[in-house]
């Protein structure tokens, strides 16, 4: 799980770990990507929170407190069963390995992201959570684990081997060239992995 929100810990998370973890028959980790540099944007308070809200479950909940360089944080999201997160990068370390991912989108982004990667039934929009809701798509992604991940190795090789034209389609882009208008869908899918 990532998150960076507020809204995130004004759920009754209560459910949520005790369900993933019962009902999966595995751990949930608390693993925050962002350390500040102000405390609003330090991952770790929220995943405090949610692990005292559940401190009873014992070693069903793992919270990491300690800053994880971006390469070991990639390398722990590919061996996730599955993924819950707010942040962006979170969710792209997990696609490219093949991780299904439920993303909440707090920006536009997020849900192009997922259109891109052909997830998109996944997204919850953070305005809209709930206990209920973020429950029962864990359940239904859990139940389609395999047929997404499946999905994700078909179509994740194809979005990082665009990525790695993002020069060729940058240079097409003249200083001269009007910049009014739509996005030309292929920069957008760039723009999603250029960070691999």
């Amino acid at each position: 799980m990532s998150f960076p929100s507020r809204q995130i810990t004004k759920l009754r998370l209560r459910p949520l770990p005790d369900s993933s973890s019962a009902n999966c028959g595995g751990k949930v980790v608390l693993l925050p990507q962002c350390w500040g540099p102000t405390p609003g944007e330090d991952d770790r308070r929220t995943a405090r929170r949610i692990a005292g809200l559940v401190a009873d479950l014992g070693e069903a909940v793992i919270a990491v407190d300690d800053p994880v360089p971006p390469d070991l944080l990639k390398a722990v999201f590919g061996q996730l069963d599955l993924l819950v997160g707010t942040r962006m990068h979170s969710n792209i370390f997990a696609l490219v390995q093949g991780v299904p991912v439920i993303p909440i989108g707090y920006l536009h982004k997020t849900r192009g992201i997922a259109q891109a990667a052909g997830i998109e039934e996944w997204v919850i929009d953070i305005h809209e959570i709930n206990d209920q809701k973020l429950i029962q798509k864990i359940s239904e992604l859990w139940a389609n684990r395999e047929r997404v991940r499946l999905h994700l190795e078909e179509v994740m090789p194809k979005l990082i081997q665009e990525s790695h034209q993002a020069g060729e389609i940058l240079a097409q882009i003249s200083p001269a060239s009007p910049r009014v208008g739509k996005m030309p869908e292929r920069l957008r899918v760039v723009e999603m992995v250029l960070f691999l």
